[in-house]
């Protein structure tokens, strides 16, 4: 099993308990709502510097703020590497590529090129000369 397959099968799993807590009314619930975001597969999005390449995985990456300028995040495809929930991008001359933005994406910098990104949510650009 590969490793988005474990991802989406502890994310199916974690669901169906909450579920069943939900629905027994257990006093477990809200902790089991509290639960970490590592918990259900979800990595944090690694640090950003200028002039620089990401190789992001197959993963799940919470969203953090990409503030470097010239820098390249290229994902494993759009099935197979999201950055969840909302997103917001303020470097310059960023090139965003192949992988899914599950929540809304604002595009605050300069120059920032979405190549081969499904965007669940709405994209809001407030910079110039930004494509997707």
């Amino acid at each position: 099993m590969n490793n988005s397959q474990k991802s989406i099968r502890r994310a199916v799993v974690t669901l169906s308990i909450l579920l069943i807590l939900a629905l027994s009314g257990c006093a477990g619930f809200e902790a089991a709502i509290n639960m970490d975001v590592d918990s259900l597969g979800t990595q944090p999005l690694p640090a950003f510097s200028n002039n620089s390449t990401v190789d992001l995985e197959a993963e799940t990456y919470a969203a953090s703020d990409l503030g470097a300028n010239k820098v390249t995040v290229i994902g494993r495809g759009k099935a197979l590497t999201v950055v969840s929930v909302n997103w917001r991008i303020t470097g310059n001359n960023a090139t965003i590529r192949s992988l899914t933005v599950d929540g809304d994406l604002y595009l605050d910098g300069n120059n920032i090129s979405l190549e081969g990104v499904r965007v669940t949510g709405s994209v809001r650009s407030s910079g110039q000369n930004n494509t997707w």
